[in-house]
């Protein structure tokens, strides 16, 4: 019972996390984002969920595990500490949520003003993280932004990171108090008890799920393994001399993360085939639903990618060698593969919404 728990415990650290990069890449993408750093967004979110949730410990988990994915992908780094700084302690600091959540659990009548207490102090956490990286790292006159040369590294750095950190508190508290009040289960865990299963012996249907999760479980190994590798060696970095030191602007190749991740997720989604499968409790609608998404997903990296390369070229001039037609391949097989199992699924759910229809008229 208690490794079961725990292995629930570490699914979810894993998925909050990916859910916080997104949220963080998306906020870095499309808000409202700084000339030196920062951007205004609600991926502060998925940490408090795991704080509420779980806990102090496995939200600082999820924290640490979002901050290392923003050092992978994009990172300037000017000293050992200011990275732990500005990408380490962050996200982990908003974790310490994680402390209300007794006192979250016990209340009655005020777990709001817990949600709200737990947000803004690991709102603010976050914001002296930031703030002393910019005291003592980002703290050149000639580099700051909004003309404010002016000001002291103090006041400027006190400023800069109120600015885009303030607004990110509020939007989470509001979201998270929203959630709760729209969707209490997912702040809330009441763990059933867990009723053993009886051995059964392996039928034929069973023989070909434990094949299923063999393929994918080999396709996402390879994946992961080969292009995880790829991902680590093609890390290169510009170096250049700044007023007080060395700026190291870190590059690595996104399309290499994409498939390692790729390899993770059909990991991933093969574990969870084989302990439905073990249990009995097989839903393959759900899977092969979530499956059709997930190819999609990766379908539509390569289609933007393809747009990306024309643009480039016929737009904005760029040298033609830069189109890589290998996209196109994996544009048509993914949205082949992609659109032929989305339709297995909505034949599943058909089929299955029939079967209870009659078994409702009989």
């Amino acid at each position: 019972m208690r490794s079961r728990s725990l292995t629930r415990i570490i699914c979810e650290v894993a998925i909050f996390a990916a859910v916080g990069f997104v949220l963080d890449e998306i906020q870095g993408a499309f808000s409202v984002s700084f000339t030196g750093g920062g951007s205004i967004g609600i991926a502060m979110v998925a940490v408090l969920i795991v704080a509420y949730r779980r806990g102090l410990f496995p939200a600082l988990a999820t924290g640490l595990i979002m901050g290392a994915l923003d050092i992978a992908t994009k990172a300037y780094i000017l000293h050992p500490l200011q990275v732990f700084l500005d990408y380490i302690f962050p996200y982990m600091l908003v974790g310490v949520a994680g402390l209300f959540k007794p006192l979250f659990d016990k209340s009655n009548n005020h777990k709001y003003l817990w949600l709200i207490v737990g947000t803004i102090i690991g709102g603010v956490l976050k914001f002296f993280s930031h703030y002393f990286a910019g005291l003592f790292y980002w703290n050149v006159p000639d580099k700051f932004a909004w003309n404010l040369s002016y000001m002291s590294p103090a006041l400027y750095s006190f400023v800069y990171n109120l600015a885009y950190v303030g607004p990110c508190v509020v939007l989470s508290t509001l979201v998270l108090v929203i959630l709760y009040k729209r969707a209490p289960q997912v702040l809330e865990v009441h763990e059933g008890s867990v009723k053993e299963e009886a051995k059964k012996p392996i039928t034929t249907e069973k023989f070909v799920n434990f094949m299923l999760v063999g393929t994918l479980f080999t396709v996402g190994t390879i994946l992961f393994v080969v292009f995880f590798v790829r991902y680590v060696l093609t890390h290169t970095y510009d170096e250049y001399t700044w007023i007080y030191g060395y700026e190291i602007d870190s590059y690595f190749d996104g399309d290499c993360m994409v498939k390692w991740l790729s390899g993770l997720a059909l990991i991933g989604i093969g574990a969870n085939h084989l302990v439905m499968t073990i249990k009995n409790k097989i839903k393959y609608e759900v899977l092969t639903l979530v499956s059709s998404i997930s190819v999609l997903a990766v379908c539509g990296y390569a289609a933007s990618r393809i747009i990306k390369m024309y643009f480039d070229v016929y737009i904005e001039g760029k040298d033609p060698s830069r189109i890589n037609n290998a996209y196109w391949i994996w544009f048509v097989a993914l949205l082949i593969v992609g659109l032929n199992i989305l339709s297995l699924a909505i034949y599943l759910y058909k089929r299955k919404k029939m079967e209870t229809a009659i078994i409702s008229a009989n």
